[in-house]
């Protein structure tokens, strides 16, 4: 006869403690934690519906945004908020908000050739040059002065205005490798 795997009291214990979470105990004494859907039907709904208005609102370039405010905004919880994320977008909080943010500092880069690269990064929501290179590194391949030189190459803007000797399959490649990745 086996030794039983887990205290039976232990394991009342923990199944009171948190009801969300279900136990596999394996003979080998290892525990498996598998998550319980969070999200009910209209909760998925109406958190799919409000991020897309999340986006539009620009608010993931407030710079002291919180998972909190993200779930105040979708009307979830705070656990819900960040199961949505990590299980439906495949994504963690801070890589949804950073992603974003370059997005859109692509989309200033084209739109405002002029606009200083400090300017970008704080319309953006980062906090710092450093925060932003380092995004536009993780999320582009390029920091964000390599970004502007490829979102000029790119978007058909005349070669006179660089200083830069102009490789046309160099710029090919790079604009295969930025839209590769957007």
């Amino acid at each position: 006869m086996q030794k039983p795997i887990l205290n039976p009291e232990i394991q009342e214990i923990i199944e009171q403690t948190n009801p969300k979470l279900e136990m596999e105990v394996f003979e080998s004494n290892e525990y498996a934690v598998e998550e319980k859907n969070l999200l009910k039907e209209d909760d998925l709904k109406r958190a799919e519906d409000r991020i897309k208005g999340f986006i539009q609102e620009k608010l993931y370039a407030d710079d002291s945004i919180r998972l909190i405010d993200l779930s105040a905004y979708l009307g979830i919880s705070l656990h819900q908020a960040s199961f949505y994320l990590n299980n439906y977008k495949n994504i963690g909080f801070s890589d949804f908000i950073n992603q974003n943010r370059i997005n859109d500092a692509i989309r200033l880069l084209v739109e405002k050739r002029n606009m200083n690269l400090l300017d970008i990064a704080f319309e953006c929501g980062f906090n710092s040059y450093t925060s932003f290179h380092r995004a536009c590194k993780k999320w582009t391949g390029y920091s964000p002065k390599g970004l502007r030189i490829n979102t000029f190459l790119t978007n058909g803007s005349k070669n006179e205005h660089l200083n830069i000797p102009i490789n046309s399959q160099k710029v090919e490649a790079l604009s295969n490798n930025f839209k590769s990745n957007g």
